[in-house]
């Protein structure tokens, strides 16, 4: 999908590793990982980590509302 303004975007969708589980009952299911890559020229990230604060309850280190 492009982005007005000039700026380009990138997504890559990748699906690994496959697996079927519980095989030849009727609640069989399939397990695998999937990777999202996502590349937006007009944003580089630089600054923001969104795993910063992750599981200690904390918010430092979180995007402002509405802020860039």
């Amino acid at each position: 999908m492009g982005m007005s303004g000039g700026s380009s975007e990138l997504t890559t969708v990748r699906v690994q590793d496959p697996r079927v589980q519980n095989e030849g009952s009727w609640n069989s299911y399939v397990d695998y990982k999937i990777f999202l890559h996502v590349r937006w020229m007009g944003w580089d990230g630089m600054g923001w980590d969104p795993w910063d604060g992750m599981g200690s309850g904390s918010t430092e280190g979180d995007p402002e509302p509405g802020g860039v």
